[in-house]
């Protein structure tokens, strides 16, 4: 009986360092903002709001998508399908029009940043921007309107994720096959 209770002791003291560990690191993305991305406009709008995990992530697909030229069909858009977070095509279209990334390009997951629920605390209202919604709604044509339908039927239910598994495997590593010419035969005739 002693054995157990020591391992369990051990544990709890394991979990509370892991606990700790990961709060310092939820504590530093939304207080520190590394040099690298603090003058660059894809991440303005990311500042204090995703972790530095999401940060890195995409900051090695930008990095991937200046390395050619880059076309949609050559993304794969793994990240995209896989993570919910903003692939190669994505943000070289972001970089080419100047935009930043915004948190609405970003699965939710990404943006949490507590263990405990603190951000349960509070009293959230949004019913003035509700009222804003359905005024909207009234005057819009009918398009717009299911377009703002599919729009809150995604918020409602965030477990009927449009993420899917990549369309294709995409090579990550090592350079494209080169296809060997045949040589010509050399008529003497």
């Amino acid at each position: 009986m002693e054995d157990l209770t020591s391992c369990w002791d051990e544990i709890y003291k394991m979990l509370a360092i892991q606990l700790g560990e990961i709060q310092a690191s939820f504590g530093r993305s939304r207080t520190v903002f590394e040099h690298i991305y603090k003058d660059n406009f894809l991440y303005y709008e990311l500042e204090g709001y995703v972790s530095r995990t999401t940060l890195c992530f995409i900051f090695g697909e930008a990095k991937r998508s200046k390395t050619f030229i880059f076309a949609k069909k050559d993304c794969g858009c793994v990240q995209k399908t896989s993570y919910g977070l903003p692939c190669a095509c994505i943000i070289a279209t972001k970089s080419k029009g100047k935009f930043p990334i915004r948190l609405d390009d970003i699965n939710p997951h990404w943006q949490r940043l507590s263990v405990c629920g603190e951000e349960d605390d509070y009293d959230l209202s949004i019913m003035d921007k509700w009222n804003d919604i359905q005024e909207r709604l009234k005057k819009a044509p009918y398009k717009v309107k299911l377009h703002i339908k599919e729009a809150m039927r995604q918020l409602a239910f965030l477990e009927d994720t449009m993420l899917s598994p990549p369309p294709r495997k995409v090579v990550t590593k090592g350079a494209p096959k080169r296809v060997r010419s045949t040589p010509k035969e050399i008529s003497t005739g």
